[in-house]
């Protein structure tokens, strides 16, 4: 029996239809591809709902990251060195001077 790639479903009927119409295949090969293609089926049924949890679980990490942006942020970096902290308030007079 020859081996088939996996194609997608809609490449895999567009080419069983060019092969319908082409005489392209023999019968036990093209019935070798539908069978292919049920079993892929059936096998994607159980990976659906872990899929579906990784999905959700994925979009509630970027629900809560999402506001949190900043903690992300590995530091403020200048020419590959931390910049330097401005401190909150202007020094004036002494403390300028200091």
């Amino acid at each position: 029996m020859p081996t088939v790639q996996h194609f997608q479903d809609d490449e895999v009927k567009s080419l069983l239809e060019y092969a319908a119409v082409s005489k392209a295949l023999t019968t036990e090969q093209h019935q070798y591809i539908l069978e292919d293609i049920s079993t892929r089926e059936l096998s994607l049924v159980g990976k659906l709902s872990n899929l579906q949890q990784h999905v959700s679980s994925q979009e509630e990490v970027n629900r809560n990251t999402r506001g949190n942006g900043r903690m992300r942020n590995r530091g403020n970096r200048v020419n590959g060195k931390l910049a330097q902290c401005r401190q909150s308030a202007p020094l004036f007079g002494r403390e300028y001077l200091s």
